[in-house]
Parts: structure tokens; C-alpha cells; sequence
């Protein structure tokens, strides 16, 4: 007699499963794409606001 916790289920039930476990890895992926974006838009931006270039220097 197998007294097991764990419940059987179908083929079918578990493929569906890794499918929805990989469209919501799909989902964070894009999520971190979209970060990453940003983060390098926003460097972009930062850049602009620095000035390379000779100054004058008081002593």
C-alpha cells in the first residue's frame, strides 16, 4: 500500500505548469530588459550634464 502525501497528477497538468512557470520567467526577463533601459537612458542623461572641456583654475 503506497501512503503518499505528495498527489498524482496528469501529464498534461504538469506540462501546463512549466508552461505558466515560463511565461512568468518570459514576463521578468522583459521586466529586466525594460530596467536595464532605463538605467542606461538615464546614464545617457547624466552624461549630458557633465562638461569635458578646459576650465579655469583659481589658486
Amino acid at each position: 500500500m503506497l501512503n503518499s502525501k505528495v498527489p498524482f497528477y496528469d501529464f498534461q497538468s504538469i506540462n501546463a505548469t512549466c508552461i505558466y512557470k515560463n511565461k512568468g520567467s518570459v514576463f521578468i526577463n522583459k521586466a529586466c530588459i525594460y530596467k536595464n533601459e532605463t538605467c542606461i537612458l538615464s546614464m545617457q542623461i547624466t552624461e549630458k550634464k557633465f562638461t569635458i572641456g578646459q576650465k579655469q583654475v583659481y589658486s
